[in-house]
């Protein structure tokens, strides 16, 4: 990077220091919700830039994933996200729960959107 700034855009980088990093040498391992987090988040980076990719290989793929539009990547990675469950925990959990499965029970489809309007 320091080298593409120099050279390219001609910055002045005589003012800068590169240090080591020791703060990232003693971390955990990678649990396998953390690299399930990054897979799922460079899947939907890759679903963004691949049409203009493989337009010329596998041109009905591109139309597709063109004509879904850009929040198609997003919602699949959080329909992913929504999917998985790591030891027994699922992989999304936020304060904002709401118990769906029971109002699906219910069929209280107009209960579960007042409750999505109010948080």
């Amino acid at each position: 990077m320091g080298v593409f700034l120099r050279f390219f855009w001609r910055v002045d980088l005589s003012q800068v220091e590169m240090k080591q990093m020791t703060s990232l040498e003693n971390l955990p391992p990678k649990s396998r919700r953390e690299k399930a987090t990054v897979l799922i988040f460079m899947s939907v980076v890759l679903l963004w830039v691949l049409p203009e990719l493989i337009g010329g290989l596998l041109p009905d793929v591109a139309t597709f994933l063109k004509g879904a539009g850009m929040a198609f990547p997003p919602m699949i990675g959080v329909i992913l996200l929504a999917i998985l469950s790591f030891e027994g925990k699922p992989h999304l959990k936020g304060n904002h729960s709401y118990p769906f499965k029971k109002a699906y029970k219910k069929g209280s489809i107009g209960q579960v959107c007042s409750w999505w309007e109010q948080h």
